[in-house]
């Protein structure tokens, strides 16, 4: 914290010699310190903590366990939503009551990331879930022993344990972003006034918060050993590289004899596709009405004209009926062979399970059965 009091603030502040020298002695070193720094994206929520004025100063201006929060960050010049938080946080700590307890930072760069993460003693992240890509500045915050409240969102829910931070909320999500934002302010509010200002001023054998400094070596621990660079290259290279060059191997095996066999069923199929056709789809009901518990066999006769049916997928496409008769909102579903009629015909089917009340609509299909041959040969379907 030392950091921000010196240096930090002489750096940050371009202004007149006095108004530097007062800034000064804003911060207090004891006091639990709060550091929110990011891009004043709006789904960031950097006034969620402001959301009860009354309920955050009494927080603030508690003589025997003062807290002061550290704000810093940006907006994109064409994001007025991002800049009015920014006011919001300006305005918010003009006000007598609160003087001294918070303090923004302007110009927000690396300088002064680099003096937050190991300035603050609680790194806060208040996103609205499942908005955040990663949130990498809680990673360094925590390398650096600061500890991560956030809400479960980016790399926190993998981050996260009791013993190295605390959590926002249980992770429920919202449709009414009102009601997301109140539940997510009444949470970090209770975690600051239950949890985490009696933690840090919980010093029962002297001076240091014993309880604390476990946790910030928790935090250490965590982030070095699981949100580090050795981890990301390692991750890369097996779930990316590794496969990568073991699919070369396999493919150019052999002067690339499996790649070859492909291309040559494949255009097999282009040359037979057009005698592909599902002649028949059949139902053992003559009128389909569910009952929930009850199934009903559905049946596809489809004439492969020389295509070998290990190279096509057939599939009922159940549904809805509309008001033309068509199936709405349907669902694709692999039917199985169950006996060949003839050279060229053959019989599918499928036991379709009722849990649902009211009526069906289906049809069949046949496709390509490879997932590439699908990408690579747009249109090839047959419809009942």
């Amino acid at each position: 914290r030392d950091c921000l009091l010196s240096r930090g603030l002489g750096d940050v502040y371009k202004r007149q010699p006095a108004e530097v020298e007062a800034c000064r002695n804003v911060l207090d070193k004891d006091a639990l310190t709060i550091g929110f720094a990011r891009r004043f994206a709006t789904y960031k929520r950097a006034t969620l903590l402001l959301s009860d004025p009354e309920r955050l100063k009494r927080l603030l201006c508690d003589d025997a366990h003062p807290v002061q929060i550290v704000f810093a960050g940006k907006a994109h010049p064409a994001d007025n939503g991002g800049k009015e938080l920014i006011r919001r946080i300006v305005e918010f700590s003009k006000d007598p009551a609160v003087k001294g307890r918070i303090v923004f930072l302007e110009n927000y760069n690396m300088h002064i990331a680099r003096r937050m993460v190991r300035g603050v003693d609680v790194w806060l992240n208040t996103p609205r879930r499942p908005m955040e890509a990663s949130g990498t500045s809680g990673m360094k915050a925590c390398v650096n022993g600061a500890i991560h409240v956030s809400t479960l969102d980016g790399w926190w829910p993998e981050g996260y344990s009791e013993k190295c931070g605390w959590q926002i909320g249980d992770g429920q999500e919202f449709a009414d972003e009102g009601q997301q934002n109140w539940n997510d302010a009444q949470s970090l509010y209770n975690l600051l006034e239950s949890e985490i200002v009696p933690a840090f001023y919980d010093r029962p054998h002297g001076e240091l918060p014993l309880r604390w400094i476990g946790m910030m070596k928790e935090s250490i621990k965590m982030s070095i050993s699981r949100f580090s660079s050795t981890r990301m290259v390692s991750d890369y290279f097996a779930g990316s590289y590794e496969p990568a060059l073991g699919n070369y191997a396999a493919l150019s095996a052999e002067d690339f004899a499996a790649v070859r066999q492909d291309i040559a069923r494949r255009n097999a199929l282009y040359e037979k596709w057009d005698g592909v056709r599902v002649e028949s789809v059949e139902t053992d009901r003559d009128l389909v009405r569910s009952v929930v518990g009850d199934s009903f066999e559905v049946t596809a006769k489809v004439r492969l004209d020389g295509v070998d049916p290990a190279d096509v997928h057939v599939e009922l496409f159940l549904g809805r009926p509309d008001a033309s008769g068509e199936v709405h909102g349907g669902t694709a579903l692999p039917m199985e062979p169950a006996k060949k009629l003839s050279a060229s015909l053959y019989l599918y089917k499928l036991q379709v399970p009722c849990d649902r009340t009211g009526s069906f609509a289906f049809s069949a299909r046949v496709v390509p059965a490879s997932d590439p041959w699908r990408t690579s040969m747009p249109g090839y379907i047959r419809w009942a």
